[in-house]
């Protein structure tokens, strides 16, 4: 992300997005998928986190009703 994507943002979501980067505690997954995402057409990366989000949903309730691992 460069300088002038940072200035298509809030300073409230910037600030946001620079606390997840530097945050130790952050996983490396999560950088590198946020900084990927934020390359990438917000619709588009929206409905691929849906995909995501709704895949390990299932994966879940698999798990916890002992289909799964």
């Amino acid at each position: 992300m460069n300088a002038s994507d940072l200035c298509k943002l809030s300073p409230q979501t910037a600030t946001m997005i620079d606390e997840v980067l530097s945050d130790p505690s952050s996983s490396e997954w999560v950088k590198t998928a946020l900084l990927d995402l934020l390359r990438r057409d917000p619709i588009d990366a929206l409905n691929d986190l849906d995909t995501l989000l709704t895949l390990m949903q299932k994966r879940l309730a698999d798990i916890a009703d002992g289909l799964g691992e």
